[in-house]
């Protein structure tokens, strides 16, 4: 069997859709709008088309394929991988692994006493104490995975059971295949509150009935990178049918986690205990990795519903959650000072399934008798350990009040609203000042004295910000300049490299409430911040100016895809350009790496501007004007914004090519819209209609309505007889 040039424009259609939705993952983001558009920041040294040109030296710098003929091409060279290796072992090689820190060493805790508490965040130095790493891949390696999940992993996805349900694929009815279309994976979100609720639903029944109940909670510890795949589970290596494009897949995909483990041995110390010759990790990043992490723990899964037996288990990936019924564990006191009542549990309820075992100061299993403290191994999984900090057990005594489990229960169901389109009712009066923290009190809570430490709330920070944002976008409250330094100087210092995932949404919310000059400042400052970054020599061998270009790129992919928004943005005025010119000049000073187009922060007049436009790949969330990215003035860069409410319709016509390879479904009441206002650049009059468009809210089960105001020009007698139905 060959792989056609439509099963690679499949694979590339999901993969292209995963990466819209995807929030983490920017510079895999930007890489797929290179790929597509063959615009690169440093087209001279390394033009994106440059591996399919069949020339040398400079002949090859100003070639250029289409997204067809790339696809084509990818088709024929899998087809032949056997025959002729060159065209994927030349991508094979340009695998490396993107660095970024997950945690810092708190200076606050480190250096002063308990009773000391501040704010400063800003310091010469932040060390890293913990990296996370991301793969760094051809775009046409993802493709690859992709195709062998649509022909291989499916496999896997379909003997899993309903108890996990962290990132399934979306199999048709009989699980023979991945459905048809863009989807690849089933909603995030609705798989997560499933997860979550069914959990504290289960337990709040059991109560009800009169019995106790435990609800525990385990979070394995740096999964992705401590899995041990044996290579014969992803390829055995069958040469008999060497002209069977499947086993030319495999191979390649073998390959991918072959170099990319080879990289991770090299670079980080904790995974000297994967063997080179037969075990592989898991690439985060690689959309294939979520496949074989959930499939990775269903002999753990198999063990607990055939030993223990809960009321409830749930699986997201590497998030565990049990709920036990009646526990004949004593909660009122520990049987010696070594076991606490957490792990009495685990070995009363978890026997054979998960056991206890010593960890030293560097995190690692131990052996001496004087090791700090004790953590938990799931038993068959020699490398897989559980967080201690992030062990959770509560015990719910029938008899006594359970006013706390059902508060647990409404805090949750409040929550489902995080990342709806718009925010609810109400909910554009949030503050930075009550959203950006959590206060651990000792004591009587509200007072000073009494007031041990605080800590910032992601969830809180990402609500404020995304509700701000669409207020701002309905013009029902905008920020004003005091309220717009505030956010700017909060992600400051420390904050600026710890919430590095939220710098989009912090730019995005500079632009559309146009404050350009704050913007500006944050901007710079991140870059500033991350020249300061340093690393422990524990953490591995990689190298600072590694994490810090990981870093610049994702800084940048943050602020190119913001900027998409409203090409001008930042040239609207003489003073704002002068003062990012100095800036960015400044930069260089200090890191000459930025003297090159490759890590020059993109601004108004970077002549890869409008790349995420000609891919389609901004947030269509943010553009007010439904469709407005399909037409051909915004892919040409003649629509200059796209957050604006006053937009000339008359360059309003929508592009096939858009349409034909959009990377998310359309929906039905924004075509109807769009004939709409197509027909509205062809009048000459003024005219004002207010629509009502009904919205529904899948997350709350919730009817409710949005107001749409238009102002055009006259449209014509079958335009106004379609909105008198309306």
């Amino acid at each position: 069997m060959e792989f056609s040039v439509q099963n690679i424009r499949d694979a590339y259609r999901k993969l292209k859709s995963y990466v819209y939705y995807d929030h983490t993952d920017l510079v895999l983001r930007r890489q797929l709008v290179e790929f597509e558009t063959s615009i690169g920041k440093d087209w001279l040294t390394n033009n994106p088309s440059s591996h399919y040109s069949s020339k040398k030296g400079f002949d090859a710098i100003f070639e250029n394929f289409s997204l067809d003929d790339k696809l084509d091409r990818i088709a024929k060279e899998i087809n032949n991988y056997r025959e002729d290796r060159e065209f994927f072992d030349g991508l094979l090689k340009k695998i490396s692994i993107d660095y970024y820190p997950k945690k810092l060493k708190e200076e606050r805790k480190s250096n002063y006493n308990d009773n000391f508490i501040s704010n400063k965040r800003i310091r010469r130095c932040y060390e890293i104490e913990r990296l996370t790493p991301f793969i760094n891949a051809p775009l046409e390696l993802h493709i690859i995975a992709v195709l062998w999940i649509m022909n291989e992993g499916y496999h896997k996805d379909s003997d899993l059971g309903n108890e996990s349900l962290g990132n399934r694929l979306l199999l048709n009815q009989d699980k023979t295949s991945v459905v048809q279309g863009s989807g690849l994976f089933r909603p995030y979100f609705n798989q997560y509150q499933r997860w979550r609720d069914e959990a504290v639903e289960t337990a709040v029944n059991i109560i009800k009935k009169g019995k106790n109940v435990a609800f525990l909670n385990l979070d394995i510890k740096e999964y992705f990178s401590s899995v041990k795949i044996p290579r014969s589970e992803l390829y055995n290596g069958h040469q008999d049918e060497v002209l069977n494009s499947e086993y030319n897949l495999k191979q390649i995909f073998l390959d991918i986690h072959v170099r990319y483990t080879e990289n991770l041995i090299k670079d980080l110390v904790i995974n000297a205990q994967l063997s080179k010759e037969f075990d592989v990790a898991l690439p985060i990043g690689l959309v294939s990795s979520y496949v074989l992490a959930n499939h990775y723990l269903k002999k753990f899964d198999d063990a607990i519903a055939k030993k223990v037996k809960p009321a409830y288990y749930g699986r997201y990936v590497d998030d565990l959650i049990f709920v036990i019924v009646d526990p004949e564990t004593s909660f009122s006191e520990t049987n010696s000072n070594r076991e606490s009542i957490i792990e009495n549990f685990v070995q009363e309820n978890f026997p054979g399934i998960i056991s206890i075992v010593a960890i030293g100061k560097n995190g690692n299993q131990s052996q001496s008798r004087d090791s700090e403290k004790n953590t938990f191994r799931l038993d068959g999984y020699e490398t897989l350990f559980c967080q201690p900090d992030k062990s959770l057990l509560h015990y719910f005594d029938a008899e006594e009040s359970h006013l706390v489990i059902d508060r647990l229960k409404q805090e949750l169901d409040e929550r489902t609203s995080e990342f709806r389109d718009f925010p609810e009712e109400g909910a554009n009066n949030l503050s930075l000042a009550s959203s950006a923290y959590h206060l651990e009190y000792d004591g009587t809570e509200g007072k000073i004295r009494t007031l041990k430490d605080y800590k910032e709330n992601r969830f809180g920070l990402t609500l404020f910000l995304s509700n701000k944002i669409f207020s701002a976008l309905r013009h029902q409250n905008n920020l004003t300049d005091q309220e717009s330094e505030d956010v700017v100087r909060f992600f400051k210092g420390e904050n600026c490299l710890t919430f590095y995932r939220l710098w989009e949404r912090i730019l995005t919310l500079l632009l559309v409430n146009q404050k350009s000059a704050q913007y500006v400042d944050f901007l710079f400052h991140c870059y500033e911040q991350i020249e300061r970054l340093d690393i422990r020599e524990e953490v591995g061998n990689v190298r600072i100016d590694k994490i810090k270009n990981s870093l610049f790129e994702y800084l940048d992919s943050s602020n190119e895809i913001t900027l998409a928004l409203d090409l001008d943005f930042l040239s609207k005025t003489k003073k704002i350009e002068r003062d990012f010119e100095f800036k960015k000049n400044a930069l260089s000073g200090f890191n000459f790496s930025f003297l090159f187009s490759r890590k020059e922060p993109t601004y108004s007049k970077s002549y890869w501007i409008t790349r995420f436009r000609q891919a389609n790949m901004m947030r269509h969330n943010y553009v007010v004007h439904p469709l407005l990215t399909y037409t051909k003035a915004s892919k040409d860069g003649k629509l200059r914004s796209l957050v604006a409410i006053k937009t000339d319709f008359n360059k309003y016509q929508i592009s096939e090519d858009l349409m034909a390879n959009s990377p998310r479904r359309v929906k039905f009441w924004e075509c109807c819209l769009s004939v709409i206002y197509e027909d509205l650049g062809k009048e000459n009059k003024l005219i004002r209609v207010i629509i009502t468009l009904p919205i529904f809210s899948q997350s709350t089960k919730r009817q409710g309505q949005m107001n749409l105001t238009i102002t055009w020009m006259s449209p014509s007698n079958g335009l106004l007889r379609l909105m008198n139905r309306m």
